[in-house]
């Protein structure tokens, strides 16, 4: 016979809407780094909560309990299951979620870390033209988190866009 974990509360994935939405269950603004929040969020939860690179392959109710079964087979029983396991989610298929669709839109994000302190004020910065959204904030006094949002409107944008995503996603490191 398969033995079964008990949790009161458990999270499939480890997104940062996910965390927050458990430390909510569990008991001011600030910019911070996604890794350092995503630390931060995950020390203030009991152990064994978050199940790192866990897929879930099947979800049965029983009373007011889920029970997960894991492609490991690892067999998990909660009060609280809360999915963070991505775009192709078994959580939301579970729940009756419509499978993801493209939106029209191309994103990319990142920071950067300079040697030197910069000299920008600590306010959002956001511009818009057509077709696209910029944006950037300092985090620190030497780290600016910045975004692109595109909607190409030709396939000869799309082709630009790719050409350029390698580009961006250098200069977000």
């Amino acid at each position: 016979m398969e033995s079964v974990i008990e949790e009161d509360i458990v999270i499939v994935g480890a997104g940062i809407a996910g965390l927050t939405t458990s430390l909510g269950l569990h008991s001011e603004v600030r910019r911070v780094r996604r890794q350092l929040l995503l630390e931060a969020l995950a020390n203030e939860l009991p152990s064994g909560t978050i199940r790192y690179l866990s897929k879930v392959v099947a979800i049965e109710e029983s009373s007011f309990f889920k029970i997960l079964h894991l492609s490991d087979g690892t067999t998990i029983k909660t009060k609280v299951l809360i999915g963070c396991d991505g775009v192709n989610s078994m959580v939301a298929k579970w729940l009756g979620f419509k499978e993801a669709s493209y939106t029209g839109r191309h994103a990319t994000r990142g920071y950067v870390e300079l040697k030197n302190p910069h000299e920008i004020e600590p306010m959002f910065m956001q511009y818009f033209g057509k077709g696209f959204r910029a944006g950037a904030i300092p985090c620190d006094e030497k780290i600016v988190y910045w975004f692109f949002t595109w909607a190409p409107t030709s396939q000869g944008e799309i082709r630009i866009l790719l050409l350029f995503s390698p580009f961006l996603f250098c200069i977000s490191k």
